[in-house]
Order: C-alpha cells, then structure tokens, then sequence
C-alpha cells in the first residue's frame, strides 16, 4: 500500500513539476527537494493529526497533504538591510540561506493547520555536554536534514500566502521575511519588473525602539510601536526603518520584561520619505511578531 502511495505521489509530482501554479511564491517543485519531502509526506500528516483533533479538524490523511500548497518562509538575516541596494541584492541574499521554513498548510473543516519544517543546525560544543554519546551520534546525524519544528493553526484562508495572495498585489515574485533577524515579524517583499516594490505586513507585532529618531515612528507614550496585518510600505520605507534597527546590549540581552527593545544605529536616508512615516499609523516593525490565532 505504501508503494502504492508513493508511485501516486510520484506522478503528481511529475505533473506539478511541468505546471506549477504561477502565483509568485517559490515551488518544491522548483526545487530540488521536492522528491525529499514526498517521502515525508506520511510524517507530516502523523505531525498533525494530534493538534489537528484538538482544534475540530478531523481526520487527517496523507491525502490531505498538498506539497504544491507548500512556500518558504525566510528569518535568518537582515532582509531590508541598508546594504541591499536593488533586488539581485535582495534574491542572493535569499538564495544564500541555508537555514529557513518551508511551510505546509493542511486545510479541513475550515481551519489550516500550517506546519513548518528546516534543516537542523550543528550541535554547539555547550549543548553536547547535554548528550549522552548514543544521543549525541543520532542528533549530529540529523544536522543539515530537514526536521519538524512546529504547527499553528488558524482560520481558513489566514495562513501567511492566503493573506498575500488576498491582497492582489501587482507582483511577479513574493518573498516572506522577517522584517528584523529572527523575529516573527512577517513581512511580504514583492518584486515586480525586476524592481522591489511593496512590502505587506502579514502579521501583528509590537516593539519598544529607544534612541535618536524615534519621534517620527509613531510610538506611543510607552514607547511602544506596533503594526498590523495588512500594513503596505515601500521596500525604501521599510528598509529605512527596519534596516536601521539592532537589539540593545545590556541585562537581559536587551529584553524588557518580553519584548525586545531595539535602538536606532544610523541616520534616516534623505530621500523624502521620511515624512510619510509621520503620516502612517505604524512606522517600523522590529519585534516579536505575533502570529496570533484569529477568530472568524
């Protein structure tokens, strides 16, 4: 039976492969690990099945897995950096990453459970302490695989490509980045004619920016700033605020209470736009993102 299944799942993979859907989001099939995470597909399916259960989504089959549906999401670098200067900038920065998701979304029952998988990173010298030698033998041979890492689950329609593709935007590539290193911030990079274009905010997040220039970003009498799904920039506005961001040293590597507190390490660019962020409602996203669940 499971031969069977995956001689199925090979066929559909060579059909995918000649006609991907063209919707801007990177493929497996575009990929070469498409045939990798074929194999996976009873794993992710037995992933999900417990959440799945709890949140009232019933049943979950390997035939509910869509390795099509899956898109990358990317975390690990400073995507609005000051130093990407165009878009191969931009694309080469993401073509470099060898640590980011690739996310699953398995729709039923009205709910998307999104289920996220990345390569394993090498085992710091601090951690092997923790192993036993058998245990440790097993981890290092998962390093540079890809491994579960979690599952959210959310309304229909509300994982981070459907909210993308909700707004219609004009654009031949779509990227998802984190507007700051490593924080769940998610932001849609949007490429179009070649040229970066706009950034949607595809999730909310709130953040504390301390330091010189703050008073253009809107923050409120705490300090605080925050953004909200559906939030558009120019790729110019968010790489002048979101590239000028680093967390602050100190006690608690620069956590206060649990957000982190980031401070301003270069001058604004004088292009003109710094005025538009007076105007907008939310200047600058670098925090702890919130990937909330949403009711209907």
């Amino acid at each position: 039976m499971k031969k069977f299944i995956m001689l199925f799942f090979s066929i559909l993979m060579l059909t995918h492969a000649a006609g991907a859907v063209d919707d801007g989001f990177l493929h497996l099939s575009q990929t070469g690990l498409y045939e990798e995470f074929l194999e996976r597909v009873p794993e992710i399916a037995d992933t999900v099945k417990g959440i799945a259960g709890i949140e009232g989504m019933g049943k979950i089959t390997e035939a509910d897995v869509d390795l099509d549906a899956a898109y990358p999401y990317y975390t690990k670098a400073s995507y609005f950096s000051p130093d990407i200067h165009g878009t191969e900038d931009f694309q080469a920065l993401v073509a470099e990453q060898e640590y980011y998701y690739w996310l699953f979304p398995i729709t039923k029952n009205g709910k998307t459970a999104l289920v996220a998988y990345m390569r394993k990173y090498p085992i710091s010298e601090m951690a092997k302490a923790r192993y036993t030698k058998e245990e440790l033998a097993e981890a290092e041979a998962k390093v540079g695989t890809w491994v579960y890492q979690w599952t959210k689950v959310v309304p229909e329609g509300t994982d981070w490509k459907s909210q993308m593709l909700s707004y219609g935007m004009d654009a031949d590539q779509i990227t998802l980045v984190s507007a700051v290193p490593a924080q769940e911030a998610v932001m849609g990079v949007c490429v179009r004619d070649g040229q970066l274009t706009d950034v949607v905010s595809l999730s909310d997040a709130m953040f504390e920016v301390e330091g010189e220039g703050v008073e253009a970003f809107g923050l409120d009498d705490d300090g605080v700033a925050t953004v909200q799904i559906g939030d558009i920039f120019s790729y110019e506005q968010a790489q002048d605020c979101f590239g000028r961001l680093e967390l602050k040293p100190g006690a608690g590597d620069g956590l206060i209470g649990s957000r982190p507190v980031y401070q301003m390490v270069s001058e604004p660019q004088t292009n003109g736009t710094r005025w538009l962020w007076i105007a907008l409602p939310v200047a600058v996203i670098a925090a702890v993102g919130i990937y909330r669940k949403r009711t209907e």
